[in-house]
């Protein structure tokens, strides 16, 4: 299994989600309006209807102009203060786990704990009522070489290992009543440091794959044990400043000035409370990841809905707020929902979830716009739900076609993922099946229009195991199937060394 920011996750997200495109002119004329009067550069729309992915949209750029490269349903993207969801749902698994108790105190867990400290909890942290101050103070290697000097990283960058900033931030103090909710990503990055503690302590009893704090989140919030099936994340992985030209197709944020994330020489502390990067429709199957309680039981998810506290007009959760009843009333429909903004450098993200109807929208954009006018977006595309006309609702998923361009992305894709991956048939095969329903139904369309004969030939190679001529033969059923479009070069050409990854 690959690790986070594999072009093979990557690639997998991209042929997977491929059958969520086409076109919602009420959608795209609300989008397009929004991009416009805000300079929006770059803008991504996922739509959740029933607990599942019913609509993927990219709108504009996700570099300059010249570079003529969109924003598309595969741009990963910075989301921001979304990560502390990430963070939350980690430690509890660790709780569920039986790692950590959520009323520990935290010295429990890290090493030489400021007394100022010693009396918060692991729940003090996940809902904001620490009192540590909004970001921490730091004490922290400023150059790259001074970085990898004062913490040797044994193969892996530092600043992935939220246990190595730790101690460049442990002069942070208390600045709020701890009784009150005072967002914190100090909070959070202490969070991330005693996940990084507690997977990377050898006594523990971990994969090697899971160990440390980005791999585990990854592995068990993401993959949900390193297994690929169809509400995996595999795209999510921090992005920090090293990685900006190793994730794929990565957006950059605008504008290029001292706000924009390219130009912030970060460590990776901000890891765990606004570091993560995913693809939109990751995005999209965090919020039903828990909201069908696929990552953590419904007992657990309770208490991270609960309500630990105001926040402006939300109640605060562990890694998620929920309206309070004014604002439900008035900005959710009437409706129990739960939510999360971002922001990063230029980058921001949100995504909201109406969790009785299994409803929910998620949004990235590589400009600032300011967290009220994504609510905003939000609030007008969710209207089409509960106040539009059924016929013309957002999750009558139907009625939406796919356009040209989508078509010829989504066949390059497949074409040369196939390429690559030859000795990786059956998954494949799988995508097929998630399109399909069934892997029976998949198999009969991938075989249509080749002809009995080749047909036959190919059943009866895998039914000998002759996997080498399996592969030979899919590759010509598929260029036959799925045809690179003329004159296109290779999307994303697989580095060699990535050909054996997984």
């Amino acid at each position: 299994m690959c690790k986070p920011c594999s072009l093979f996750n990557y690639q997998t997200t991209i042929a997977k989600d491929s059958e969520f495109l086409g076109v919602l002119n009420n959608v795209d004329s609300i989008v397009d309006g929004f991009m416009d009067s805000n300079g929006v550069k770059g803008c991504t729309i996922a739509i959740v209807c029933n607990n599942k992915i019913s609509y993927l949209k990219g709108y504009g750029l996700s570099k300059d102009e010249n570079t003529e490269v969109d924003f598309g349903y595969h741009t990963p993207s910075s989301v921001g203060s979304v990560s502390k969801t990430l963070t939350s749902l980690a430690v509890l698994k660790l709780f569920e786990s039986g790692f950590l108790n959520l009323d520990d105190t935290i010295d429990k867990y890290l090493p030489f704990t400021p007394p100022a400290w010693q009396e918060i909890t692991i729940t003090d942290l996940l809902t904001h009522r620490s009192g540590l101050a909004w970001d921490p103070t730091f004490n922290f290697p400023q150059t790259e070489d001074d970085l990898r000097a004062k913490f040797p990283d044994g193969g892996d960058h530092p600043g992935i290992h939220p246990r190595y900033a730790y101690w460049g931030y442990r002069s942070s103090a208390i600045v709020g009543n701890p009784d009150d909710v005072n967002y914190s990503n100090t909070g959070y990055s202490i969070l991330g440091a005693i996940i990084d503690f507690i997977t990377t302590n050898k006594s523990n009893d971990f994969k090697d794959g899971e160990r440390g704090y980005e791999n585990y989140v990854w592995w068990n919030v993401g993959m949900k044990g390193g297994v690929i099936t169809g509400d995996t994340m595999q795209t999510p992985c921090l992005n920090a400043y090293w990685r900006r030209n190793s994730i794929p197709n990565l957006a950059f944020d605008y504008p290029e000035n001292g706000t924009s994330h390219s130009n912030q020489q970060y460590t990776g502390w901000e890891g765990p409370a606004g570091g993560w990067s995913m693809s939109i429709g990751d995005l999209a199957r965090l919020m039903i990841l828990i909201n069908t309680n696929k990552i953590i039981t419904e007992e657990t998810k309770a208490q991270m809905m609960g309500n630990y506290g105001a926040f402006g007009s939300s109640q605060t959760g562990m890694g998620v707020f929920r309206p309070d009843t004014q604002a439900q009333s008035n900005e959710y429909f009437g409706r129990d929902a739960f939510f999360h903004p971002g922001i990063i450098g230029n980058y921001e993200a949100r995504y909201t979830m109406w969790s009785e109807s299994g409803f929910g929208i998620a949004v990235m954009v590589n400009s600032r716009v300011g967290g009220p006018k994504l609510k905003s977006l939000t609030r007008e595309i969710a209207a089409l739900r509960f106040i539009g006309s059924p016929s013309h609702s957002v999750c009558a998923i139907n009625n939406f076609t796919f356009s040209p361009a989508d078509t010829e992305v989504i066949n390059s894709q497949l074409y040369y993922f196939l390429k690559n991956y030859k000795s990786d048939l059956f998954n494949i095969l799988e995508l097929y099946q998630y399109k399909y329903g069934d892997l029976e139904k998949g198999f009969s369309e991938m075989l249509k229009g080749i002809g009995e004969k080749n047909e036959k030939k190919f059943l009866k190679l895998i039914k000998d195991g002759e996997f080498e001529n399996v592969a030979r033969l899919a590759n010509v059923i598929f260029k036959k199937r799925i045809q690179k479009p003329k004159g296109r070069s290779s999307v994303l050409p697989i580095p060699e060394q990535e050909k054996n990854c997984c």
